[in-house]
């Protein structure tokens, strides 16, 4: 009998322990997908800006929804040409920096950081 019991206290142990555990993994994917789709949507913002600069070379920049992040697009002139440009998604907290160079179509990417 009092085997019967110590192992009913085992199981509920262990399943406690491994409920937690279950419990941790998931926010740490959901963590890691944020994170990945914030990534995914700065690249997608940079997409969107070189267009916008081959359509318009005065394009500014602007908020723009992409997926479930927003995607906050600053675009800068720089002289004598190109464009200096910083893109940040939200949420997963991303941010990406880049220099444009003019080209015949789109812009061209001289730089990341």
């Amino acid at each position: 009998m009092i085997w019967a019991m110590m192992l009913v206290v085992g199981a509920s142990a262990l399943s406690v322990i491994l409920l937690e555990r279950e419990s941790t993994m998931r926010r740490e994917a959901s963590t890691d997908a944020e994170a990945l789709a914030a990534v995914h949507a700065v690249e997608g913002g940079l997409a969107h800006v070189r267009h916008g600069l081959a359509r318009n070379p005065d394009y500014a920049g602007e908020k723009l929804v992409i997926g479930a992040c927003t995607v906050e697009a600053t675009v800068v002139r720089r002289e004598p040409a190109g464009w200096s440009v910083t893109l940040v998604a939200e949420p997963g907290s991303k941010r990406l920096a880049v220099e444009l160079m003019p080209t015949k179509g789109l812009p061209k990417v001289v730089e990341r950081r």
